[in-house]
């Protein structure tokens, strides 16, 4: 295999939000990427020597770093990263990155030279797989070159800088979960559409639990996805359909987790605290 001229990639900088992370994680997923992109990591690690760890490695690695000496939540975070680099480095395309994604310098050069010849109002996703296979995008499989993908599931997206200027940054308020979906929405106002690459297929690592048919997220995560959801829905941010479906999906989750969850007291111990704060218009952390 040739190797990857870097100079190919200098017009791309990555943002990475990390929490906790580990350093065999970085390595792992981010350790690909030295000397090939431009890349910042927006650190929310609660937990001061784990920062000091990600510091490091962005040292050795040549990558930027941002601490925020605590969990600001995922949008704040890659706001500040994106508002830091922007006027400093003036890329033509971030790329969002989760720490728990993993990309190739060769699936880059892919996903880059796909969008370049795109429609100038397109942004393109890798399409995000399970380490078993399972397809994570929020769009079918598909033989297509290229799916149209309404939800944004923002790790290894490539994005336009302007697309910013244009669209505004991440809302700070949802803190985490369904941030990627409303910025996504927000685009697709101004007529830029997101489409997947199905050529270039990467692993995403996503922080849930399985049990039987169901994803399991964290049971804190929980709390924000009833909150989001909510809140999304009665501000009329969300498409019809999504808002209909997952009206119903609130609805028969309870079920499902008391079937098939562990942890059942936590989960709804959480999902509570979510309504209670979509109810009393509380944003932000929980």
């Amino acid at each position: 295999m040739n190797p990857i001229d870097p100079s190919r990639l200098s017009d791309i900088f990555a943002v990475v939000v990390t929490y906790n992370t580990t350093l065999s994680q970085l390595t792992y997923n981010l350790g690909p990427l030295r000397g090939v992109c431009n890349l910042i990591i927006s650190d929310n690690s609660t937990i001061p020597q784990i920062s000091i760890i990600i510091q490091d490695f962005c040292l050795d690695s040549g990558f930027e770093y941002l601490t925020h000496e605590g969990n600001i939540g995922i949008a704040a975070a890659q706001n500040k990263a994106i508002k830091y680099i922007l006027p400093r480095y003036n890329p033509k395309y971030i790329l969002l990155l989760d720490d728990d994604t993993k990309i190739l310098p060769s699936q880059l050069v892919d996903l880059r030279t796909h969008l370049l010849v795109l429609p100038d109002y397109i942004y393109l996703s890798c399409r995000l797989i399970s380490p078993l296979g399972r397809n994570l995008s929020n769009a079918p499989l598909s033989l297509s070159p290229f799916s149209f993908c309404r939800d944004l599931n923002s790790s290894a997206t490539l994005i336009p800088s302007s697309f910013f200027q244009t669209v505004g940054f991440f809302d700070v308020e949802l803190f985490i979960d369904c941030v990627d979906f409303a910025w996504s929405w927000r685009a697709r106002r101004y007529g830029l559409l997101n489409l997947i690459d199905n050529s270039v297929v990467v692993q995403h690592t996503l922080g849930q639990d399985c049990s039987s048919f169901l994803r399991l997220p964290s049971p804190h995560r929980h709390a924000y996805q009833y909150r989001n959801i909510l809140y999304l829905i009665s501000k009329g941010r969300a498409p019809f359909s999504w808002s209909l479906q997952q009206y119903l999906k609130l609805i028969i989750k309870p079920l499902l987790l008391f079937v098939f969850a562990n942890r059942r007291s936590e989960r709804f111990s959480y999902i509570l605290q979510g309504v209670h704060a979509f109810v009393n218009r509380r944003l932000g952390p929980m």
